[in-house]
């Protein structure tokens, strides 16, 4: 053994650790998964390998028992086995009913055939990226000479020895990018109230209108022609329309600090009933102190008015019934 070669093997390690933790990553981006599922992906993917794959590395090391099977069966325990456990469906309370796809898969805190089902069909898939993830390991420390987990395989070809510093510096870029994918594509639109890095934010007027959903496309209608009336960006994202789940998204703002926010979800579950009884929340918010706000609020809580007299409601921070505010009034006109 040269001098080089504890330094090559470390590097060999530290590329299939690494590799094995981007595998699963890379396999939801190709299933398009956003930026921000790959982030939190690649901690979960990268703590595995640490706290569960290293050990197990050591382990079979030491058994001298490194090979394809064993590094493959040993990747499937670590991604289905943590997974398995967290999501033991035993857990939920009497009470508790679950949909997928419009089918039920928990019925008052009971697995159903299908809740089973699914259960296995969500630990086999964990268990697969694992599996992949440990392959890709194997195959990295093949390609660098070290599959059996000790000196060099002689048989490799000299110049894939130093292949370890190749996919160990692959490793680095294609993380790099993934931890800064986040920052990259965040939204920085007036849509997004935290892009100035403010965790929280505290809606200046909160209400809640209540219709019923059948009323939500003139909901929606209503928005975007105050949006165009009034040179406001109008969002409409996240719209679902299933039997288990409707849902409605809609964003108003402008760049000088004025948003306006409707959401509101209705579970199958519930018999499509308001998770808020008050009605569709509907919040104004002003992260920019701007002196347009309360006249733009009077013009749309005149419009929603005009749509649906008496229907909407105002609510204090902790969402009591309130009495609107004063700077909904219209200003006093001035004197001649």
């Amino acid at each position: 053994m040269t001098m080089a070669e504890p330094s090559r093997f470390l590097i060999a390690c530290f590329a299939a650790f690494l590799c094995a933790a981007l595998a699963p990553v890379l396999v939801l981006f190709g299933l398009g998964e956003n930026a921000g599922i790959l982030y939190y992906a690649l901690w979960v993917t990268s703590a595995h390998a640490i706290l569960f794959g290293l050990p197990a590395f050591l382990y079979l090391r030491s058994k001298q028992r490194i090979n394809f099977i064993s590094v493959i069966c040993a990747g499937f325990a670590i991604g289905a086995v943590p997974s398995g456990i967290l999501l033991w469906p035993l857990t939920f309370r009497d009470g508790t009913n679950a949909w997928s796809d419009d089918i039920r898969t928990i019925i008052d805190g009971v697995p159903t055939w299908a809740g089973w089902t699914e259960y296995a069909q969500v630990w086999l898939y964990f268990g697969g990226l694992g599996a992949l993830g440990g392959m890709v390991f194997w195959l990295v420390q093949k390609l660098a000479g070290y599959s059996n987990g000790f000196h060099a395989d002689v048989s490799v070809p000299r110049f894939t020895r130093y292949a370890g510093i190749g996919m160990a510096l692959f490793g680095l870029v294609a993380a790099g990018t993934i931890f800064a994918l986040p920052t990259i594509t965040m939204d920085r639109s007036c849509h997004n109230m935290a892009r100035d890095g403010r965790t929280s934010i505290k809606p200046k007027l909160h209400m809640a209108l209540d219709i019923a959903m059948e009323d939500w496309p003139i909901l929606t209608k209503i928005t975007e022609d105050f949006g165009a009336a009034h040179s406001l960006s109008v969002r409409i994202s996240g719209t679902t329309d299933s039997k288990a789940l409707k849902s409605l998204y809609l964003s108003l703002c402008s760049e000088a600090g004025t948003n306006i926010d409707i959401s509101e979800q209705r579970w199958a579950s519930r018999n499509f009933a308001p998770l808020f009884p008050k009605g569709t929340p509907i919040s104004i918010y002003e992260p920019n102190e701007n002196p347009d706000t309360w006249p733009l609020a009077r013009a749309f809580v005149k419009d929603i008015e005009s749509a649906w007299p008496g229907k909407l409601k105002f609510l204090d921070p902790v969402g009591r019934l309130t009495s609107p505010p004063p700077e909904l009034a219209a200003p006093a006109a001035s004197p001649e």
